[in-house]
């Protein structure tokens, strides 16, 4: 989880296992393995603290998926639930 306190509290550790659970997979590409929670835009952008997002500016990005992301909104990734359609 990084050196952010935020981000390493309690109520984010069960935030994150809510999200993981709701989504099932990576929102992007599906891959159900090595899942991370991302802030669909980021605190830096929306100036929220880390750990007080609500659930529904969140979602579940696979790791690599995560890290091409990086740390801003963006508009190329395409996020997809099955739940959605």
């Amino acid at each position: 989880m990084g050196s952010r306190p935020d981000l390493e509290s309690r109520r984010w550790r069960e935030q994150c296992k809510r999200i993981k659970a709701r989504d099932g997979a990576c929102t992007s590409c599906g891959n159900p393995e090595d899942l991370t929670v991302d802030h669909i835009s980021p605190p830096s952008v929306t100036g929220i603290p880390g750990d007080q997002y609500p659930d529904h500016m969140l979602t579940t990005l696979c790791r690599p998926c995560n890290s091409s992301k990086g740390d801003r909104p963006d508009a190329r990734l395409h996020y997809r639930n099955p739940r959605w359609s």
